[in-house]
Parts: structure tokens; sequence; C-alpha cells
């Protein structure tokens, strides 16, 4: 007799029904995947099984993931994310562990997963089940909700990563003026959070004028119109800012450097304008002042400290303050355009389960 996959993994489950993990083997759930066609990507929802998963020592039910713009391209195909197809989506993933296989986590227990591959090579958080490496995954402190944790997730654990790499670099933050690009996006709005955590006077940059009260309401001291920034063919502009987290890339990067204080730090999260760069070597031998690369592919030891000082640092009130959206893993297709055209703020998490 020959059987497809999928009934020999039926025929195996009637034969051993303990020896898939939670027993689910076979119980088909909702994932939204992204798939190739003619080389381009595009993401749609359909019905799983675990067998779509693969194997790996944390079994979870995802309760939250989010859209980070690097979702919002995966499922429209503006840019080729995924490496591998079909892939589930979502470089967010926060749930609880139904069934583990290491001691490094117990049943039960909330874990998030942001980036490490995630939609690119792995499978993401837009599935109502996952099966995840559990060196990939931080524990989540009693005190926040599966919620609040994906309101974080991705962008604010950049945020956080791009403030601890200018710390490092010897920067400066109290009573300091920080200036923050692409501010009403997740990264931007955390970013400016957790600046004035640290006492710093944060001046944004947006072109939402519609944004004002949101920007004001996470504490921005002023508002910087990217149209107000004039083109200047000088080498060298007035020193305004101690520091920089760029968003944006392109021409406001360019700008950054040439009107950073010496010795100031700026750190190079995005491209949401360009991936471009046209500056010159002046900001960087006459004031000495350091562009700094984020990437959050790092060392497990880092992650876990800032894991640990984003949840010490961040109340349930900031977080909300992000959170301006929450849909379901149904409407979630419903959502990627905003990102595309640039008209979202803040943070959308999905509900996922």
């Amino acid at each position: 007799m020959k059987y497809s996959l999928i009934n020999l993994l039926k025929h195996i489950e009637y034969l051993y029904p303990n020896l898939f993990i939670g027993c689910l083997a076979l119980k088909e759930f909702l994932a939204y995947r992204i798939f190739e066609s003619n080389g381009r990507s595009s993401g749609r929802l359909e019905k799983i099984s675990s067998v779509d998963l693969g194997i790996n020592d944390l079994f979870v039910k995802v309760e939250y993931s989010a859209i980070n713009y690097k979702d919002a391209l995966a499922a429209t195909g503006q840019a080729q994310i995924a490496k591998k197809f079909p892939l589930i989506g979502g470089i967010d993933l926060i749930g609880t562990v139904l069934e583990s296989k290491t001691d490094k986590f117990r049943d039960g227990e909330k874990i998030i997963v942001t980036g490490s591959g995630l939609s690119e090579t792995l499978n993401g958080g837009y599935s109502e089940y996952a099966q995840i490496d559990s060196d990939l995954a931080f524990l989540i402190p009693e005190s926040i909700s599966t919620r609040l944790a994906a309101g974080i997730g991705t962008a604010g654990f950049t945020a956080a990563l791009a403030i601890y790499k200018m710390k490092i670099n010897k920067q400066k933050f109290s009573n300091e003026k920080i200036i923050v690009t692409g501010a009403t996006g997740g990264v931007g709005s955390f970013a400016i959070l957790l600046l004035n955590k640290a006492l710093s006077e944060v001046i944004a940059v947006s072109s939402k004028n519609n944004c004002i009260n949101y920007l004001d309401s996470l504490g921005v001291k002023d508002i910087i119109n990217p149209s107000d920034i004039k083109d200047n063919e000088s080498l060298l502009e007035k020193a305004l800012w101690h520091g920089a987290i760029d968003n944006i890339g392109g021409d406001i990067l360019s700008w950054l450097t040439r009107t950073v204080r010496p010795h100031g730090n700026i750190a190079s999260i995005g491209l949401a304008s360009s991936h471009d760069l046209n500056t010159n070597v002046m900001p960087l031998i006459l004031r000495g002042i350091n562009i700094l690369g984020i990437s959050t592919n790092i060392n497990r030891k880092i992650s876990e400290d800032l894991w640990k000082d984003i949840f010490c640092n961040l109340t349930n009130d900031d977080i909300e303050k992000v959170i301006t959206r929450e849909t379901s893993l149904k409407d979630l297709s419903n959502h990627f355009d905003r990102y595309i055209t640039g008209n979202n703020y803040g943070r959308t998490i999905i509900k996922i389960s």
C-alpha cells in the first residue's frame, strides 16, 4: 500500500498515539505563510498541520505576534525577505510553552522570540502553534502579559540595542539632545520612551502632522518636519545634536552626519526612505562622529541583559501608548499596505489565539 506523507503520519499516529509532541501533529490550524511565484513573494492564510512546523525542542501555543516593516515587505513582495518557501511569516512570536524538551524552559512558561531568522529561514509567529529552538527564546516575566510583550517585540528590542551600543561608545544621555528619525514607527516610539527614561531631551523627526499628540504623549520636546530640512551642499553644518537614532537612511542620515555634535553617535537602524548614504569624511575626521550599525544578530548574554532592562524600565502604561492597533490573524493581510505606504504609527499587534 502506498501512502502520501500526511497519510503515512496519520497511520503512525494511529499506531503510536503518544509519539508526537503535544499530540497535535495532525490537528489543522491557521498560519499565514509566504510563498514564491515567478521570483516574487506573497502571503496567504491557510490551514496547516504541525508536520509543516518541523521539529524543535520547544512546542509553543502562539498567543500574539505583531507587524513590522520587514513583515509587510515579505508579505507584499516588496522585498525578498524569505530565503526559503513556503515559510510562516512574522518576525515576532510570543506565546506559552506547551511542551519543552530542554531544561531551559518549563511547560507553561511565557516566551518571546524576535528576529533570529524568523520569516527569513525559520517559520515565524503568524501561526497558532510553533516549534522553536530554545536558544532563540527569552522568558517573559510574570509581570508582563503576552499582549504587552508583543507590543514591545522586535521594535522595542532594536531601540534598546541602539541605546546600548551608543552607551558603550561613550554616549551621554542625561540632559543631552538626542534626535530620533522615523519617530512614529515602532522602533522610533520605543527609542523616545527609553531615551526619556535616560533623561534625554528628545527631538523627533516626523512628517505626520496627525501624530503630534501621539509624539507628545511619548515625551518629545520638539518635532521637526523633514520638509523643513533644507538641502545643503556644505560639508559640515551647525552642530545641533549630541546623538541620533535613525530609522530613515538616505538624505536624512546624511544630514545627521553633518549636524551631530563632536564625538556624538548616530545609531543607524533602518532604511524607510533609502538604503543610500551620500556623505563626506569631514564629520568623521573633524568632529569625530560615529555611525553605529545596529543589527539584532548579537550574542545571547547581551540579548538576555537587554530584555531584562526593557521589562524593568518600561511600565505597562508606556507599552500601551505604543500599541495603536490590535487585530486578528484572519484580518492580518488587511494591514500590510499601511506599512508600505508609511501611513502607520505605533505598533500593530496580532492576537493569534
